[in-house]
């Protein structure tokens, strides 16, 4: 049995995950990130909370990057390139990002 539920409803239920800690922002870029995901694959993404938060990341600024891996360049515009060939990336705000584990 399937339910569909909205963005705003996937965000709702990622912020009330009592283990996540994402912000109202972060709860958000993730759900419109997976819908997004949705309508390039052409094909319905189960929600699964759990995998969600052990998959993703949260940093604040691209210095929090750096400190999780060193190899990370200096400047943030080279940061910002060489995170998107790891990883999967979700630019949250002019600073904070999601970053899925490499």
């Amino acid at each position: 049995m399937k339910t569909t539920i909205s963005v705003h409803d996937a965000a709702f239920i990622l912020l009330t995950d009592e283990y996540g800690k994402w912000t109202r922002e972060e709860a958000s870029a993730l759900a419109r990130y997976y819908e997004q995901l949705e309508e390039a694959l052409g094909e319905e993404i189960e929600l699964d909370v759990d995998a969600i938060r052990c998959e993703w990341n949260s940093y604040s600024n691209m210095q929090e990057v750096r400190n999780n891996y060193p190899s990370c360049p200096a400047d943030d515009e080279d940061a910002l390139e060489w995170l998107h060939d790891c990883a999967q990336v979700i630019v949250v705000d002019d600073e904070a990002l999601l970053v899925t584990e490499f």
